[in-house]
């Protein structure tokens, strides 16, 4: 049985001078997150199979079936556009091409920066191997250790020799449910706990499930008792569980703020920092996107919202319709719903988000066993090449790199692995499907990204450069998956806007191109731009160009 103390509840159960070049390279806009836990248990207490009590409204087993999940809002009901449907997946291996081989690796590698990977010198080992965009997790450490981290990683890049773009990712806590004290504070023993959710009786029902720990202890409401803010369990496995460990409610609507106090902190934190993006934890509905837009309105801070509930399933449409870009964040996901269907839900807004034009990242335990190991498992290699080849443009490390042995092996071997994923992908056969898929009329901008694709593949041009002041230009372009890499070119303050011409910025970008390995001089170059310099939304150009490979006069 839980009493409820004042504060708790008991719960238990088992840029260079004129311009910044950006190495976009195909994925639209780099974006990374998921969260690793690295908690730190005062006290355990063994949850054996009887009743104990835990405290903590209505289940909503809404589980889509898979038709439902990919069928459009208006599809066509006859059997013809059904039986199109139903063969899309298969359609899609026939975009596989084996015989190609990649140059250079277009997906994301976002990874997250612990105590083992803050030094100046680690972090350079992990951004020569592969990562392009470090996620900070602000559910562990201090301010001033964050901020530490910020400073290596832009020191390493200042005095890099070949210096490259690296984003910076910051990770919110966000709303979470946990154990409370245990035995030494006299709060909880063997038979009650006690939780940080005052809501929880006024939440679940009879029948509900409880999880603790990443649902390592399963439990399953037997009674709720309001009136005491109490809620009686069944568990069902044995298990130890310790003091602040995460609390799901599958299926639960919880009655939770959107941002908590410490997130609007961290969120300010951010902004002074000049971090790049924010990945948003728990959202579940489109105002918990706009209730952070908000608060760093006025920024350019990119929202990548992180999908890890039912309701935040549920509600996906309306939250991508307002976010920047989209995680698949399989941890907390993966307990609120039957594991089973996380496949399902992963494939869905992945295709939503390659639809929309809008970046998506894959995270959790993609490489897990190398958080141990100097090899990952032959199934999570598989996992990381069907996220590439499902459209994913960013996968993530966690623990591999925040806490693991072997932290720059880790981010080699996806690297390895993304850029052999995608040599199987046939471009060609993406565009003319991705053309398809328009709803006419679209913007001048649009018109200009999908041409300017179309025509490097015309010309076989080794290089795209765009010009852009949002980088909006550079996503749409990305959205038509060409296979020539991306250089978003962008002015890095308005002093730097005034000073350079267009074609000066265009024969630097060359320059640079061709010393990252992207052109050689003479290739032809797919160049975007506006007739209105350094105006945003005005791309209505494209050339193509000979790519130079040296300084002029």
């Amino acid at each position: 049985m839980l009493r409820e103390k004042p504060g708790q509840i008991s719960g238990y159960g088992s840029g260079e001078n004129a311009c910044r070049l950006a190495e976009t390279m195909y994925s639209r806009f780099s974006a990374a997150l998921q969260n690793t836990h690295a908690d730190v248990v005062e006290g355990e207490i063994k949850a054996s199979q009887r009743n104990i009590s835990i405290k903590d409204k209505g289940r909503a087993d809404k589980t889509p079936s898979i038709a439902n999940l990919f069928t459009q809002p208006e599809m066509d009901e006859s059997p013809e556009s059904k039986f199109s449907f139903l063969t899309t997946m298969a359609d899609e291996t026939s975009y596989l091409n084996i015989e190609h081989r990649p140059v250079q690796i277009k997906s994301k590698i976002i990874c997250t920066i612990g105590p083992k990977t803050q030094s100046v010198e680690q972090l350079g080992k992990l951004i020569e191997a592969g990562l392009t965009v470090a996620r900070l997790n602000f559910s562990h450490g201090s301010h001033e250790y964050h901020a530490q981290t910020i400073a290596n990683i832009r020191t390493y890049i200042k005095n890099s020799k070949n210096p490259r773009s690296v984003a910076i990712l910051l990770d919110t806590k966000g709303p979470e449910i946990r154990t409370g004290k245990l035995d030494a504070s006299k709060l909880g023993d063997e038979t009650q706990a006690y939780t940080t959710y005052l809501e929880l009786a006024d939440s679940v029902k009879v029948g509900d499930r409880i999880l603790v720990d990443d649902g390592l202890i399963g439990t399953e409401v037997i009674e709720v008792r309001p009136e005491a803010k109490e809620v009686v369990v069944r568990v069902e496995n044995d298990g130890f569980i310790g003091e602040n460990k995460g609390i799901n409610l599958p299926g639960v609507t919880v009655q939770l703020p959107a941002i908590t106090e410490k997130d609007a902190g961290d969120l300010q934190f951010g902004i002074e920092q000049g971090v790049d993006f924010i990945a948003a934890s728990f959202i579940r509905k489109a105002a918990d996107v706009l209730e952070i837009r908000r608060i760093i309105k006025g920024t350019n801070i990119k929202i990548i919202s992180k999908i890890e509930s039912q309701e935040g399933l549920d509600n996906f449409d309306e939250i991508l319709a307002v976010s920047d870009g989209i995680m698949v964040a399989r941890g907390d996901l993966g307990v609120e719903v039957p594991v089973e269907t996380v496949a399902r839900y992963q494939k869905m807004m992945i295709r939503k988000c390659n639809a929309a034009g809008k970046p998506v990242v894959t995270a959790t335990q993609m490489l897990e066993s190398m958080i141990v190991n100097p090899r990952p498992t032959r199934a999570e290699a598989t996992d990381v090449a069907n996220a590439v080849l499902d459209g994913s443009d960013c996968v993530m490390l966690s623990g591999e790199t925040a806490k693991g042995a072997f932290p720059v092996l880790a981010v080699e071997m996806m690297a390895k692995i993304c850029r052999e994923a995608e040599a199987d992908i046939n471009y060609s056969e993406l565009y003319p499907q991705l053309r398809r898929q328009l709803v006419l009329p679209i913007s001048v901008s649009e018109a200009v990204a999908s041409s300017a694709v179309k025509t490097s593949w015309d010309v076989h041009a080794a290089l795209i450069i765009v010009l852009t002041q949002t980088g909006n230009t550079a996503q749409a372009i990305c959205k038509y998956r060409p296979i020539a890499p991306v250089l978003a070119v962008t002015a890095s303050d308005q002093v730097a806007r005034h000073m350079e011409g267009t074609e000066n910025i265009i024969h630097r970008a060359m320059l640079w191109g061709v010393k990252m390995g992207m052109a050689k001089r003479g290739d032809p170059v797919v160049v975007t731009s506006g007739v209105i310099e350094s105006v945003a939304g005005s791309t209505n150009i494209m050339r193509v160009l000979k790519c130079v490979g040296f300084e002029r006069d």
